[in-house]
């Protein structure tokens, strides 16, 4: 291999090259001021790894909010039409 050539490249567990915990924070957070709350310690342990609409079912969960998973699933991401999980697969 030439010298200086990428030899490897390492993926987080999300499969992105970078810590993306903060930025979840921050959507787990607007999440949760747009649903009327703050969320628990125990809540964001549990949501690590979940899918959109797992994570968006807990959030409601967690705050007593009885509302539709999927609209708030397609309100999560503005400017989005499509709903993460389908986008991403």
């Amino acid at each position: 291999m030439e010298r200086g050539s990428l030899e490897a490249v390492l993926f987080d567990m999300d499969d992105t090259p970078f810590d993306s915990e903060p930025l979840r924070d921050v959507s787990l957070d607007d999440l949760a001021k747009m649903s009327g709350g703050t969320l628990s310690t125990e809540t964001r342990r549990r949501v690590v790894g979940g899918s959109l609409r797992d994570i968006v079912r807990t959030v409601h969960d967690d705050l007593g909010v009885e509302a539709d998973v999927e609209e708030s699933v397609a309100n999560s991401i503005p400017g989005c039409s499509t709903p993460w999980s389908a986008a991403t697969g």
